[in-house]
């Protein structure tokens, strides 16, 4: 699989930058998983080392990569739709375990903030040469 891919499989939608309008989910939220259902394009994409040095991934995707889209459907399932050629596109299940949790193929990742158009989420501790946060926006299309 292409890197972005893998980062994303591992990752199961992740994210940390600012935005106007965010709200950080808190226990009196209710995130439903019908309100994430939808379609979404990585926006932003960073690694945070464990000493705390932040790398944008991001800019150094390929262009079809930043156009390849995640699916995350109703009814639990999801699609990584990817625009390269050729195309390694990728399905698999997901789960909102609570507001501040989801799950996408047995990986799970830090809900950070949803804003009904906004998903940021991160995943920390990945192990091997990706030991630290992986931080990921997506952007409901």
């Amino acid at each position: 699989m292409k890197l972005y891919a893998k980062l994303f499989s591992l990752t199961c939608f992740v994210s940390i930058f600012s935005m106007a309008g965010c709200r950080k989910p808190q226990k009196e939220d209710t995130i439903t998983k019908e309100e994430l259902a939808g379609t979404y394009k990585v926006t932003a994409l960073k690694y945070t080392s464990p000493a705390g040095q932040e790398q944008d991934i991001f800019s150094s995707l390929p262009d079809c990569d930043k156009e390849s889209r995640q699916v995350l459907n109703a009814n639990s399932t999801y699609e990584f739709i990817d625009a390269c050629t050729p195309p390694e596109d990728h399905t698999g299940t997901w789960s909102l375990i609570s507001s501040h949790k989801i799950v996408i193929d047995a990986v799970e990742a830090d809900l950070v903030s949803f804003d009904g158009h906004n998903l940021m989420i991160s995943v920390t501790n990945l192990g091997g040469s990706m030991d630290g946060k992986i931080t990921e926006t997506l952007t409901r299309q």
